[in-house]
């Protein structure tokens, strides 16, 4: 087994891409991938607490954070901001309510759910419905 060493740049690139994002629009330190590392710590540690999830993706983030371009402060205002529109659930502790908890939200974007439909199908579909309203407006 080989182990080839890598570039800070090159494993920032290889993280934007691990969260879903593409790297050659956004880098590791934009809102859109600390948001994204948000989401992906709080669906491993939820719940938990603010502190818990802004620590984890600063501990995750700031080997490869040469110019420290991003502060504790600034993934902050991003978690508060991802509970603010329903991401993550803020809920007080049980045991202590002056604290609070983070959940992860269910998904409310879906309405409805398609299976067994081929992608051109709903391509067709689509396209159709586009179509009629253009049409009648």
């Amino acid at each position: 087994m080989n182990i080839t060493p890598v570039s800070g740049m090159h494993a920032a690139e290889r993280a934007v891409r691990a969260l879903g994002l593409d790297e050659t629009a956004t880098d590791l330190f934009s809102t859109e991938a600390i948001c994204a590392s948000l989401r992906r710590a709080a669906s491993f540690l939820c719940p938990a607490t603010p502190r818990r999830l802004v620590e984890a993706v600063l501990e995750a983030i700031s080997p490869l954070d040469e110019y420290c371009l991003v502060t504790r402060g600034q993934v902050a205002e991003q978690l508060d901001l991802l509970a603010s529109i329903g991401d993550l659930v803020e809920l007080p502790r049980q045991e202590d309510r002056a604290s609070r908890q983070l959940y992860l939200a269910p998904p409310s974007y879906v309405t409805k759910a398609l299976s067994c439909v081929s992608a051109d199908a709903v391509r067709d579909r689509v396209s159709r419905a586009v179509g009629e309203a253009v049409e009648s407006a």
